[in-house]
């Protein structure tokens, strides 16, 4: 029986159509956001990206008058604020057009029910694949809040699983949620000027793998069997 480091592999992975990275060296620096505080009328929707703490928001700043007694005098209304950044760069995104970029560097990690996925790319080297916010991708140190990475499954076009010996050195894949046959989606937002990737959303993300070593190891542990 193979053991886990001999079912583990490195490979590349290129959208079939457009380019997929990270979203910043699809944008050419910092892929950030207007910060604004959480919309306190209810919790974060499916449109949460848009609607708390992802889209920018203006915050009225009114004059305060002084009483009558002191001359009708008029209160300078305070300097408005510079709202808040926040960076999106570590999310995985999608653009129609090829770019030049060299793709990205994956190493699936075989376990029990799926694959772990680490970052071999130069651009967040050793970072875990996470679904996160709004169950979208983006690469985090592991454990992220003592979790370990999420667990992915390779479909083929019919959404139907690819095991370990059916795969070959290069092919057209899709990823998903572990245990589900849906695949990631390319998904947007309104407001945001982005293309996530994500759980849910308008079209299945095509890959083109390659593999480029079999039988890999943890950073961490290179002797492994």
């Amino acid at each position: 029986m193979l053991t886990y480091r001999q079912r583990s592999f490195i490979a590349t992975v290129e959208a079939v159509d457009g380019t997929m990275h990270f979203l910043d060296q699809l944008h050419g620096g910092p892929a950030e956001l207007e910060k604004t505080p959480p919309n306190k009328s209810g919790p974060l929707t499916s449109g949460g990206l848009a609607m708390a703490g992802f889209a920018g928001r203006m915050f009225r700043i009114n004059a305060l008058r002084r009483s009558r007694n002191q001359a009708n005098t008029q209160k300078a209304p305070a300097p408005a604020k510079q709202p808040a950044k926040r960076d999106q760069s570590f999310y995985l995104g999608h653009v129609p057009d090829t770019l030049d970029l060299p793709p990205l560097s994956l190493y699936f990690r075989r376990v029990d029910n799926g694959y772990r996925l680490f970052v071999r790319s130069q651009v967040r080297f050793g970072l875990a694949l996470y679904i996160h916010d709004e169950d979208c991708v983006g690469a985090f140190r592991s454990p992220l809040n003592s979790a370990y990475p999420t667990l992915f499954d390779l479909l083929d076009t019919n959404n139907s699983r690819i095991s370990f010996e059916d795969l070959d050195d290069q092919a057209i894949v899709r990823l998903a949620p572990a245990g589900r046959q849906e695949p990631l989606m390319l998904r947007t937002f309104n407001g945001i000027p982005f293309t996530y990737i994500c759980k849910k959303g308008q079209q299945p993300l095509e890959l083109r793998l390659n593999i480029v070593e079999r039988n890999a190891a943890y950073l961490n542990h290179p002797d492994e069997v």
